[in-house]
Parts: C-alpha cells; sequence; structure tokens
C-alpha cells in the first residue's frame, strides 16, 4: 500500500493547486513496482483502483460545493479507468515481456484517457495527464503534432523508463535494456520539443510589429490594426451562483453586464464576450432580452450573449446568442455536449426505476437537450469562431471540428461558480490552453467568475481578468486584447488526432 500512497502523493501536487509538475513523469514508478511483483490480476486491479480513487477524490474534490453526492460518484466511477489500467500493466508484465511492456503501457494510459474524455454520455476528460505540462509551453507545444493525448504517452513513456532504470539499478540486470529505454524515450521527446520549439513556429507566422504578446488592454497602448487580427472583449459578472437564478436580483445582474460592456466598449472592440448562462433567463422568449439587444445597437458592437433557449416543456438549451451590432438575434449555437447528472440525466428510464431521476431534481440537476453540432460565425470586420460552452473545451474532437469548419478562433463561455475558490477554474484553463495549441488557433475564455483569459495559438495566456492583487477569481471586469487569427494548420488537424486510435490498435496487436 506504500508504493500507492507515494504514486498518489506524486501524482496529485502536478495538478492545481500544487502544479509541481515535473513530478508526473515520476508519478507512476511506484506503482508499477507493485505490478513487477507476484501479484494477482484482482490485486492489480485494487491496488491502481485505489490510485484512482484518491487522484479523483482530492483533484476534483471542488464537486463538493455542487454534491457530495456527485462528488463520490464520479471519483468512484472514474477510478474504474485507473483499475483497468492496473490489469493490463499486470498483464503485459506477465505476458509480453520487456520491450512489449515499455511499448504497450503508454499506449494503454493513452486508450483509457480517448475512452475516458470521448465515450457519449459518460465522458470526462478532466485532468488529463498531460494537462500537468501546460505551463512547460516547450513539452506542451508537442500537442501540435499528436494531440494532448501524445503528451500523456510522452509522460507516460518517461514514467515507464525511470521504471526500469530504478529497476535495473536495484536488480543489478537488465541494464543495457534500461539504458536503451532511456535513449528511446528521451529521443521521443527532444525531437518533438525541437520541432515545434518557438522560431521554427514564428518562421511560418506573418510578421508585425506588436511585442511577443500580440495584444493591447484597455488603457494601454494601442497596436495599429491589421487584417489578421480582430480585437476582442470579455466581460466577468461575478455573479454568485445563489443568485444567478434569484428574481430578485435579475435587474442587478443585467445591469452588472451592461455597465461592464459600456466598459470594453470604450476600446471598440470587433465582439464582445458573455460567460455561460450570464442572462438570467430563457434568452429567446424573455422580454428582459430587449435590454440587451437595445444594448447592442447602442454600442453598435457584436455580443455573443450566454442564455438558456425555450422550445417546449421537454425542450430546451444551454445556448450562445450571436448577436449583431444592429441589434438582431442572426443565430445561435446550442450547447453539444451536456454534463451528465448536471444538465440531464442520462439513461432516464434505467436511473428512473432506482429513484435516481427525483433524487437528481432534488439536487438542481437540469433537464437540457444537446445541440446538433458545433457552429461558426462569421465577424462583420472578418474572422470566423466558435463558441464551446462549459466544459466542451475538455473534448478534443469538438475543438478540432469547430476549427476544421473555418473557425480562426475558439471562444470558451462558461461559468465556473458552482465550484467556489477551488482548483477547479486553473484545471479548466488547462484544458483550454491544449485545444490552443492541437489546433493552432488562439482561445478566448469569458468565465462568470474566472478564469477570464486570452490564449494564443502557442498556448501562451497573454492576459487575464484580475484585480490588482493578481486575482483572477470572484472578481468583477473586463478586459479587450487583439488577438492574431492567422491559421496555420497543424498535424494535429491533419494526421494527429488519429494518435489515439493508433494506440489502440497497437495495444490489441
Amino acid at each position: 500500500m506504500f508504493h500507492v500512497i507515494l504514486s498518489a502523493c506524486l501524482l496529485l501536487v502536478t495538478f492545481p493547486d500544487f502544479s509541481f509538475s515535473w513530478f508526473a513523469w515520476i508519478a507512476f514508478v511506484p506503482i508499477f513496482f507493485l505490478a513487477r511483483n507476484p501479484l494477482s490480476f484482482k490485486a492489480a486491479f485494487g491496488y491502481f483502483y485505489i490510485l484512482g480513487c484518491i487522484f479523483f477524490l482530492v483533484t476534483v474534490e471542488w464537486l463538493r460545493h455542487v454534491s457530495y453526492f456527485g462528488w463520490l460518484f464520479v471519483s468512484f466511477l472514474y477510478a474504474t479507468y485507473f483499475g483497468c489500467f492496473g490489469l493490463l500493466v499486470r498483464w503485459f508484465w506477465v505476458r509480453r515481456g520487456l520491450v512489449f511492456f515499455f511499448l504497450l503501457v503508454p499506449s494503454a494510459w493513452v486508450v483509457l484517457e480517448w475512452i475516458r474524455t470521448e465515450i457519449p454520455m459518460w465522458a470526462f476528460g478532466w485532468n488529463l495527464l498531460a494537462y500537468s505540462q501546460s505551463d512547460h509551453r516547450a513539452i506542451a507545444n508537442i500537442a501540435s503534432l499528436g494531440g494532448v493525448y501524445y503528451v500523456s504517452w510522452l509522460v507516460m513513456l518517461g514514467n515507464v523508463s525511470v521504471f526500469f532504470l530504478v529497476s535495473s539499478w536495484r536488480m543489478k540486470q537488465n541494464k543495457r535494456f534500461a539504458l536503451v529505454s532511456v535513449i528511446f524515450f528521451l529521443a521521443m521527446l527532444l525531437v518533438p520539443v525541437f520541432w515545434t520549439r518557438e522560431p521554427h513556429a514564428a518562421a511560418h507566422l506573418p510578421q508585425t510589429s506588436s511585442d511577443d504578446t500580440g495584444l493591447s488592454a484597455i488603457g494601454g497602448e494601442q497596436e495599429n490594426r491589421v487584417r489578421n487580427r480582430v480585437h476582442v472583449a470579455v466581460v466577468q459578472g461575478n455573479i454568485a451562483q445563489g443568485e444567478k437564478w434569484d428574481i430578485n436580483q435579475k435587474k442587478r445582474i443585467l445591469q452588472t453586464y451592461h455597465e461592464l460592456s459600456r466598459f470594453v466598449a470604450a476600446d471598440r472592440p470587433d465582439l464582445i464576450l458573455w460567460p455561460e448562462a450570464s442572462f438570467p433567463g430563457y434568452f429567446n422568449i424573455d422580454e428582459s432580452r430587449f435590454e440587451t439587444l437595445n444594448l447592442v445597437q447602442e454600442l453598435h458592437i457584436p455580443i455573443l450573449v450566454g442564455g438558456l433557449t425555450y422550445e417546449s416543456e421537454s425542450v430546451a438549451f444551454n445556448s450562445a446568442y450571436w448577436v449583431t451590432e444592429d441589434g438582431k438575434v442572426q443565430s445561435r449555437y446550442d450547447k453539444v455536449r451536456l454534463v451528465p447528472f448536471g444538465e440531464y440525466v442520462p439513461w432516464k428510464t434505467f436511473f428512473g426505476f432506482l429513484g435516481l431521476n427525483r433524487l437528481a431534481q432534488s439536487l438542481g440537476v437540469g433537464d437540457y437537450s444537446a445541440g446538433a453540432d458545433v457552429r461558426v460565425f462569421s465577424l462583420k470586420e472578418g474572422g470566423a469562431f466558435s463558441p464551446l460552452i462549459c466544459f466542451e473545451d475538455t473534448f478534443p474532437s469538438l475543438a478540432r471540428r469547430a476549427v476544421a469548419k473555418g473557425a480562426q478562433f475558439l471562444v470558451v463561455i462558461t461559468n465556473d461558480a458552482w465550484f467556489s475558490k477551488s482548483a477547479a477554474p486553473y484545471q479548466h484553463l488547462q484544458a483550454s490552453i491544449f485545444r490552443a495549441i492541437e489546433n493552432g488557433v488562439p482561445v478566448i475564455r469569458a468565465s462568470n467568475t474566472g478564469v477570464s483569459a486570452f490564449i494564443n495559438a502557442r498556448g501562451k495566456v497573454l492576459g487575464r481578468v484580475q484585480d490588482q492583487q493578481g486575482n483572477s477569481l470572484f472578481i468583477g471586469g473586463g478586459l479587450a486584447r487583439s488577438i492574431e487569427i492567422s491559421k496555420l494548420e497543424t498535424f494535429y488537424q491533419r494526421f494527429g488526432y488519429l494518435f489515439p486510435a493508433a494506440c489502440f490498435l497497437t495495444v490489441l496487436v
């Protein structure tokens, strides 16, 4: 059990709030020693399952602010992926030999992360192993080749290499293989780092006279506008979750967003972004929407408004409304990937039989419908973007599809007020960083309580809404920036997205 606890501690400190990311490269080494010892497959599953339980119970502890039941349910459910990984690790060690163990263990991890992230209904792509490296841009930028899963593969390959190195030193055997494995790992890491380094990428990008941020803030010196830039503003209303749907707070909430919009409008942005569900009602039928439409017409600046959509008693959507500068609703995007047991109850017949439908309703679970597909909106001044709502930026396939349909930058509107002051918003930010790198496009985040941020196509966080003390969470404000929208198609966009499928075939063989 000591090995499990040690691996858990090393893995936990790699993610926010700790972010000692280098420990990710050795976190699994202790528990690999358990898999090497005489051990039943049942025990292997159990040890890794316990590791998964500890990992999720701590890293998503913020779910308890929504529901203690949800926190425990998610932790114990998704720990199953760790348990399955333990079975495969033990199988590879017993049946396949050193070479296969070295190659198959990272591939198996990627397959399980891929399933956990993309599986219909039950997907939860939070805190993938690669996200621990989001602050190390040289490593994170490798995602432009094979996506987040390729970076996870490299991190796990590093764990296996260190395991072989330590094992050969302790056991006085297989030293040559351990050395070769380390050399192979370093080659697999350093070659992509060299290939995706900043100077290499910069050579493909248009040269401008701006600084390396390529941005300007309200009150700062403004750069010359060029055709491959758009000027975008985000507003962060800082509306407490307990007040968002309080009818007595409705007027104050709208007034807050209107005032913030007027504030950022002073910088004459091409677009203003409101967070998810920032409009306190059903935007398509609520009479208060006319106040917001009149505001847009007054400012003569398009606004993307997060609001709910009512179509019937059984059909409602979590939407983003595209309101053009003339105050007209031109289009809307309905959220495609809904949060299970948050925005809907999956398998209603089954869970209704167990009585969980009533439990879910008592916990405030919504009953929304999923949208058809991603949408691309075009600015009058040039530039096309796709909105992603809430945790949709944790789905690599969704972001890739949006860019493939013509989006030159991605917009994430979210409400993380549910989770209080916790690691959740920073963990969420990590996903946005990787979506930018994978697709070679900027990502702009508008969050109710933070983190609202601008991320360039290389994954660099260029600016955040924050107060004078540098706090990004639970503060109100707005920020306007210019972003580079020149699109460089990444290898990930063309072929690299297939990397998890290649890992799946590798494990099958």
